[in-house]
């Protein structure tokens, strides 16, 4: 709770001393993206070119894991994530910048982007080939549509939405994992013959599970902020799961905001988190601003 006060205490401070001004924070931050966007871009082209100190970063970044991804036979991509430790933590990164550079193409008055700023983010972004990162893609194509419902270019927007729901479906290390997801959870399979992100998810999944079902207590209100790591090692020996070379996966943060919710603050917690979030949320028509819906709707699709 320390923790979060001073964060809190930290973010109000910044907003202040920018004299309140949210949108040029969140030019800053979109300045940075693009930077680490381009980085991500010669960090792809390097590693065809087969330079390999411009793409491996691992020499200079404590924890960057450098991930491949086979497309087709014999033929490989390096999973973009800049000067991030991993894809997923790059798409997240990402996000908000990401949607904000869709919506230049979809929305005509919206400057916080130029066109080719946003094209560098939009390729290093699809070339992260992070699942979760395509989820997002997913989200943020849905809501530009919604956003611009009487739009003439509405038909064109699910297109393409359509089309990169095709894509996602053809990639063999996303259908992987998508395979691998449902017959664990809905087949019976055990979690450990699995894939290493649906291993993870469903470790900690089983973790929450026991967490919030040791008593009506723990149900309503869950173990405490803060508590999930002191939850994950009581229970981790119980799930007779073989950790054999994988250790401690995501015990700080249940590798998911909604389980680790869950497991700290129980259904209570998690309704009012649900309904902050919706009180929160700005529709772009009520919006006199012209670009806080964009930061909202980036920072909501990142939940």
């Amino acid at each position: 709770i320390f923790a979060i006060f001073i964060y809190l205490i930290s973010f109000y401070m910044l907003i202040k001393v920018n004299g309140n001004d949210i949108k040029r924070l969140f030019s800053v931050y979109l300045n940075i993206a693009v930077f680490v966007a381009l980085i991500g871009l010669i960090q792809e082209l390097n590693f065809f070119l087969n330079i390999k100190w411009l793409y491996d970063f691992s020499h200079i970044f404590p924890k960057w894991r450098l991930t491949l991804i086979n497309i087709s036979k014999n033929l490989y991509f390096l999973k973009v994530n800049s000067i991030l430790p991993e894809p997923t933590s790059f798409c997240l990164t990402m996000i908000a910048a990401f949607f904000t550079a869709i919506n230049s193409f979809a929305t005509n008055n919206l400057k916080l982007l130029s066109k080719p700023k946003s094209i560098i983010i939009i390729i290093s972004y699809i070339l992260s080939f992070s699942l979760i990162g395509y989820m997002g893609i997913i989200l943020v194509l849905i809501s530009c549509i919604v956003s611009n419902l009487k739009s003439k270019f509405t038909f064109l927007r699910i297109a393409v939405l359509f089309s990169f729901l095709m894509l996602f479906f053809l990639l063999p290390d996303l259908r992987l994992r998508i395979k691998d997801t449902y017959e664990v959870f809905f087949k019976g399979r055990k979690a450990e013959t699995a894939n290493l992100s649906t291993f993870t998810f469903a470790i900690n999944t089983k973790v929450t599970q026991k967490t919030i079902m040791e008593d009506s207590l723990s149900i309503a209100f869950g173990k405490g902020i803060g508590s999930y790591e002191l939850s994950y090692k009581s229970n981790i020996d119980d799930l007779n799961t073989n950790m054999t070379n994988k250790p401690n996966l995501n015990k700080k943060d249940a590798n998911s905001l909604f389980l680790r919710l869950l497991a700290e603050t129980g259904l209570f917690g998690l309704a009012a988190f649900l309904l902050f979030i919706s009180t929160c949320f700005i529709r772009k028509i009520n919006d006199n601003s012209d670009y806080l819906w964009i930061i909202n709707k980036g920072i909501f699709i990142l939940i």
